[in-house]
């Protein structure tokens, strides 16, 4: 019977043994996990900044597109006002 007691007391120590590394890993984990977390936090940050910046630049782009079509067609009335006055001479 002794021997009996030797092995389960030997197996409770495997047990707490792997007990512990298991807690630990478990920590790991958790610790990899806020890691990642906070990664990823700090790169939807980036992706907001640009997308403020390509709203900034679709906001310029439009209205320089309305100017340059403003002065196409004061140039295309220009151009129709001054065929007309030769056409009536």
């Amino acid at each position: 019977m002794a021997i009996l007691g030797e092995r389960v007391e030997a197996l409770e120590g495997q047990m707490n043994e792997h007990s512990q590394a298991i807690e630990r890993l478990e920590q790991r984990v958790e610790l990899g996990f806020a890691e990642n977390a906070h990664r990823f936090d700090a790169a939807d940050r980036r992706f907001d900044s640009i997308d403020r910046r390509f709203d900034r630049l679709e906001d310029k782009v439009s209205r320089q597109f309305v100017w340059t079509v403003s002065i196409q067609i004061t140039v295309l009335l220009a151009v129709v006002g001054s065929l007309l006055s030769v056409a009536t001479r």
